[in-house]
């Protein structure tokens, strides 16, 4: 497996007043490590000048949840027609990840037009899950969230 890249895309996931929301975590294969490389997380609001700010978390559990839907990777390694061993899943709702470590915090991002990155590249160990939790004001209104994470197997 060692140098197959991967991404993977949420969608629009709807953020709520007051929610907390899992729109994406990717799991590591359970008999290797990988490493993420690009993190990104997009926000697109109503436009109403008053709009609240999100808080985003970059986040590691030691076990998985159960999302909405599972996302197909998408191997972004032009060069390999293999398909990633990487997993993940979108929109977490009843079961979320646990043993849970954040990582990186980021607070006030404009829930407009907004976006927020990971601050460089993180490993995983093999089996370990990466995610990012959004945590929404009280009075947030019409806010679409999307996540990106790319990596190497």
């Amino acid at each position: 497996m060692a140098g197959r890249k991967f991404a993977f895309n949420s969608g629009a996931i709807a953020l709520a007043a007051s929610a907390t929301v899992i729109p994406l975590a990717v799991k590591a294969p359970a008999a290797a490590g990988i490493v993420l490389t690009a993190i990104e997380v997009s926000f697109e609001g109503g436009g109403a000048a008053t709009e609240k700010a999100v808080t985003v978390e970059y986040v590691t559990w030691t076990t998985d949840g159960t999302g909405l839907a599972s996302v197909t990777a998408v191997n972004a390694d032009r060069q390999d027609d293999g398909s990633p061993a990487t997993t993940a899943q979108k929109n977490y709702t009843g079961s979320p990840p646990s043993g849970g470590e954040v990582i990186v915090r980021s607070e006030y991002v404009d829930a407009n037009k907004g976006n927020d990155s990971f601050p460089g590249a993180i490993r995983l160990k093999a089996g370990e899950v990466f995610g990012v939790r959004l945590i929404a004001p009280a009075g947030l209104t019409t806010v679409n969230a999307k996540v990106f994470i790319g990596g190497d197997e």
